[in-house]
């Protein structure tokens, strides 16, 4: 509880992605949207062709943008203040990422 109470003085709004948590009677929940986020559970056994690297600090406007050319809205410029996310990058553009929304 104490994270989300943390995290909401840093932004006005902010979304919750995964299995919803208890708050504290200091916010207030707007709305809720049920969906599957996507899961491996079972590694597949694929060659990486790929340079995948951890992204820094410098690069959160790149992934800001990516995040919300696909899914606008929900990933605002400080949520990645709350994970590591790493990405690939084709001719100098980040063109896939992953990452983690809460440590």
């Amino acid at each position: 509880m104490e994270s989300n109470d943390a995290y909401s003085r840093l932004t006005k709004e902010f979304y919750v992605v995964g299995e919803k948590p208890h708050f504290s009677d200091k916010l207030t929940l707007k709305r809720d949207l049920i969906c599957k986020q996507m899961v491996l559970d079972i590694p597949m056994d694929i060659e990486i062709k790929e340079e995948i690297i951890e992204l820094q600090s410098n690069q959160t406007d790149e992934l800001f943008r990516l995040v919300n050319s696909v899914q606008p809205g929900y990933f605002k410029k400080k949520t990645a203040m709350l994970g590591s996310y790493y990405g690939i990058f084709k001719n100098n553009e980040l063109v896939a990422v992953t990452g983690e929304r809460r440590k």
